[in-house]
């Protein structure tokens, strides 16, 4: 077949993407620096899931000067290192935009908050939980090296047992199901099988990038270190292939509509500290997420609780670095 002139290119342009059968994402937004903090709304109050967190407003955050940005739009988000805070101050950012019928969201960060105490984490989440659905980005507790990555919903929804490079953190017959009303709210977690996801070896390497795909086939998150980002992403210009690697994880379609069980997410950014999960493993040897030893050997603290009210200075790394967030459909 023939094409001439500037009509020929463009139908070979189409029908090049129609064999290929790749969307083509284009930009919705990208933010960083002052654009970032006005894309969030900061909640405030104690923090939820038994934590012991103060989320203060972006006024009194950047009064006490946890919250700062710099020349290249890199922001930071601190936990307060000020000792006797049975409450110790932090932030919990909501999206002022909420999503639905998927996107490919891509997290540009360069300091995760690490060490023990801590429960960080960037996830999504809709309304009416858990039947807006939610997916764990970024999150874990105190040292650990590999992220967790889960996925609750409500009743109706399976994660495949393949496609994905993470393992399973339930080592149980219900690892997979997402319905939170049979796994006491838990979910279906992945860990992600790479050491230095997250904790002080990603910030070691500079940080790096995770990226959601969203779409009718259902939800893939990645992960790249600094010097593996690959050039589509790096150039703004996303293109999902077999380039990027295997997902961390996957929920596929088949076993759980990605559109029925997730709608109008927004995207959160909070550092909580102790709570069910870091209270929960306060006492127990971590070498299973790639930090060995436990928090209580490690502090010499009995409860997560007294360790964060009395030791202000170990909080010196609880800080997220971000570097910006794109969102593309």
């Amino acid at each position: 077949m023939r094409f001439t002139g500037a009509l020929g290119l463009l139908s070979l342009l189409l029908a090049s993407d129609l064999v290929q059968g790749a969307h083509v994402y284009r930009l919705k937004s990208k933010v960083k620096g002052s654009s970032l903090l006005k894309a969030f709304s900061f909640e405030t109050g104690h923090a939820d899931n038994n934590g012991r967190a103060n989320y203060l407003s972006l006024k009194s955050a950047k009064s006490n000067g946890l919250i700062s940005t710099n020349k290249k739009g890199a922001v930071t988000l601190k936990v307060s290192t000020k000792n006797g805070q049975t409450y110790r101050d932090s932030q919990r950012l909501v999206s002022k935009t909420a999503y639905s019928k998927g996107g490919l969201f891509i997290f540009d960060v360069a300091h995760i908050p690490t060490g023990c105490g801590l429960w960080p984490a960037i996830w999504m989440v809709g309304p009416n939980w858990p039947s807006g659905g939610e997916i764990d980005i970024i999150e874990g507790v105190h040292a650990i090296t590999q992220n967790s990555m889960s996925t609750h919903t409500g009743s109706g929804c399976v994660q495949q047992t393949s496609g994905f490079s993470g393992k399973f953190m339930m080592n149980t017959q219900l690892r997979n199901q997402c319905d939170i009303y049979q796994t006491s709210a838990q979910g279906c977690g992945v860990r992600s099988s790479s050491k230095s996801s997250y904790g002080a070896p990603f910030n070691n390497k500079g940080g790096g990038v995770y990226a959601v795909q969203w779409d009718s086939n259902g939800i893939k998150t990645y992960h790249w270190s600094r010097k593996s980002i690959p050039a589509d992403v790096k150039a703004g210009k996303p293109k999902p292939s077999s380039k990027w690697g295997k997902p961390d994880n996957f929920v596929h379609y088949s076993k759980c509509s990605p559109y029925k069980h997730f709608k109008e997410l927004r995207i959160v950014i909070n550092s909580n500290l102790c709570g069910t999960w870091g209270s929960g493993v306060w006492s127990q040897d971590l070498s299973y997420a790639g930090s060995p030893g436990s928090c209580k050997a490690k502090t010499g603290y009995s409860t997560c609780e007294a360790f964060v009210k009395s030791k202000g200075s170990a909080f010196k790394d609880a800080y997220w670095k971000i570097n910006s967030i794109a969102v593309y459909k």
